[in-house]
């Protein structure tokens, strides 16, 4: 006698609702995010949104991609733009650096934190509710500790430029 397809089909369900959670998820869910992960986090929703956004970032008719994370070694957080052009000649040396002072200029903007704009300790903070805890020096120190890369692929060359978000230089190296 056949087994309707029903029954066979919770009794497949039953099976999977008893299963006892893999290590690997039992790793993933003993492990809460922290306030860091929340930040980078909300700082990469915040750079995807500004590359959109703002024509500051266009490049020869392309957005670059974006990226944030956290180098525990040197204690940073890193923002790096990326511009892959690989088809394309690159653009000149002054042309390049006149891009990133630009970039960088807007978004310090974005980040300095006064009555224009909040810091970029925003990204890092509680949504809601502020936290009594919190120290005072936090937007200054996280601007502090956060550096950005900008760099660009084309056919012939590769460009870069960098610059602390707390300061006011762009370095960019010699072609």
């Amino acid at each position: 006698m056949k087994l309707p397809i029903a029954v066979l089909a919770s009794l497949g369900l039953a099976g999977l609702a008893s299963a006892e959670p893999s290590p690997t998820i039992k790793y993933l869910l003993g492990h809460e995010p922290t306030m860091m992960d929340l930040g980078l986090l909300r700082l990469q929703g915040a750079l995807e949104r500004m590359v959109r956004l703002d024509a500051e970032f266009e490049l020869q008719g392309q957005r670059p991609s974006v990226v944030d994370f956290y180098d525990p070694d040197a204690n940073q957080i890193r923002i790096e733009f990326m511009d892959a052009l690989p088809k394309q000649n690159a653009i000149t040396a002054p042309e390049w650096e006149q891009l990133c002072r630009a970039r960088m200029a807007r978004l310090r903007a974005l980040f300095k934190g006064d009555r224009t704009a909040p810091g970029i300790a925003a990204q890092f903070g509680h949504v809601g509710w502020a936290d009594p805890n919190r120290p005072f020096t936090l937007d200054a120190e996280i601007r502090d500790i956060t550096y950005v890369r900008m760099y660009a692929q084309f056919a012939d060359a590769k460009l870069e430029c960098r610059g602390q978000l707390a300061g006011t230089d762009v370095f960019v190296p010699p072609r």
